[in-house]
């Protein structure tokens, strides 16, 4: 991280603060589901008021909005929905990430988001196996109807098919496009040639090592 510029101990900062407010709020979900406290419930509804009065309009909250997500087991019906998803949980941070680098310019901030979306995507494309194991499903519902696989069946026996391989393919022609979108954004940022060149062959390799 810090070959690329990146400030780690505000970065680790920020994490901590983060993963504390995840845990705060998955252990209020947590206890009011198991009546621990008959009025437990209550802090849950004002937590989440407050997030919401709060800035749930804000990068920390398009985030949590997005753990929240995966926490609900959400799926996704369109390519458009697994976008907003993948805003969510990995633009959110490449954008931040980006700001904590002194990026103040919309245009670059948003090639930023790219950046952590075409990331996203390629986890998904490379997880999808071990996520349908898991009984998660983020490929596209009207993707999976198209090609005729019903998503329980899936669950029940995730073999890479023909028709998987395919929607794999489609997923990550689709995070190449992102890729391509953040290298103007990439090229912005305020390093030094070396440190350009690391994230750059970061972000080559990532994509590279999903090759099909």
């Amino acid at each position: 991280a810090y070959i690329v510029g990146v400030p780690v101990m505000r970065v680790n900062g920020l994490i901590w603060g983060l993963s504390g407010v995840v845990a705060t709020v998955a252990g209020v979900m947590y206890a009011s589901k198991g009546a621990i406290d008959p009025n437990i419930g209550l802090l849950g509804i004002k937590a989440f008021a407050a997030a919401v009065i709060g800035g749930m309009g804000s990068l920390p909250g398009a985030l949590l909005e997005g753990f929240r997500w995966d926490t609900d087991g959400r799926r996704y019906e369109t390519l458009e929905d697994l976008h907003a998803y993948a805003a969510r949980v990995a633009g959110t941070v490449g954008t931040m990430m980006a700001m904590l680098m002194g990026v103040r310019c919309p245009l670059q901030l948003a090639r930023a988001c790219d950046l952590g979306v075409a990331m996203q995507l390629s986890n998904i494309a490379r997880d999808v196996g071990e996520d349908a194991q898991a009984r998660r499903l983020y490929l596209p519902l009207e993707w999976m109807e198209a090609a005729g696989i019903d998503p329980d069946a899936f669950f029940a026996d995730p073999l890479p098919t023909d028709a998987v391989r395919q929607m794999v393919r489609r997923l990550l022609l689709q995070a190449d496009r992102f890729y391509h979108r953040s290298e103007a954004g990439v090229a912005a940022l305020p390093l030094d040639t070396g440190q350009r060149e690391a994230l750059e062959g970061m972000r080559l390799r990532f994509g590279s090592d999903l090759e099909l």
